[in-house]
């Protein structure tokens, strides 16, 4: 039996006889993603690669068959994270429907926030974007009461807690340009949180805020 050369694709962008890996949302490569060729039958894995410097990858010398094709990464959420497809009598780009392909949720978006140097629990980071986005996962999206921004454009998404340890965290961030709103009340009186917002921008990795806020 000849064996064919498979070419895959994440999402469906072709470059001639070889195709690239994109995030939601964004068409920019995407260095480092784990990419396995399991046989359907049995689910045993069969090859393992990653996405390149230029987002692409492809697998060679792939017998006529049922396969499934499954990205990983270590931090990154994946809208969906396998495709199926079959090899009969010719190379292959998988897929072509946007709807069904591989891609990635969000990514990590991390902060700090200090009091007289020392970590503060509680404090409250609300997230605004001018994209519409549905929801970010693992993050709060019932309204705190922060005064509503001047500028309108800016849609309240969800909002998230600093631990013990003043860490805040987004889980899972789609590409794009957001606003970072801080909020702080005790008991009885409302604290200032320097600087009062933040913008950053996410685009195809993590992000580390490196503006530390102060109560």
């Amino acid at each position: 039996m000849r064996a064919r050369l498979l070419v895959l694709q994440v999402l469906s962008v072709y470059c001639f006889s070889r195709n690239r890996f994109i995030s939601e949302l964004n068409f920019d490569s995407i260095l480092g993603i784990s990419i396995t060729l399991r046989a359907k039958r049995n689910n045993n894995i069969l090859k393992t690669t990653l996405t390149s410097v230029d987002g692409f990858y492809e697998f060679k010398e792939v017998f006529p068959g049922e396969y499934v094709i499954q990205a990983s990464h270590h931090s990154w959420k994946f809208k969906i994270n396998e495709v199926q497809i079959s090899v009969i009598s010719d190379n292959v780009n998988v897929s072509q429907n946007d709807e069904d392909n591989i891609s990635i949720l969000g990514y990590e978006v991390i902060g700090t926030v200090l009091s007289d140097g020392q970590p503060i629990n509680g404090v409250l980071f609300a997230l605004y974007s001018k994209t519409n986005i549905k929801s970010v996962l693992g993050c709060d999206s019932k309204p705190i009461p922060i005064t509503k921004r001047s500028d309108d454009n800016w849609n309240y998404l969800c909002h998230v807690s600093s631990d013990k340890n003043g860490l805040f965290r987004f889980q899972t961030v789609p590409v794009g340009t957001y606003n970072l709103v801080p909020f702080y009340r005790g008991k009885n009186i409302q604290f200032d949180v320097k600087p009062s917002e933040l913008s950053f921008e996410v685009s195809n990795d993590n992000v580390k805020i490196e503006t530390v806020f102060q109560v």
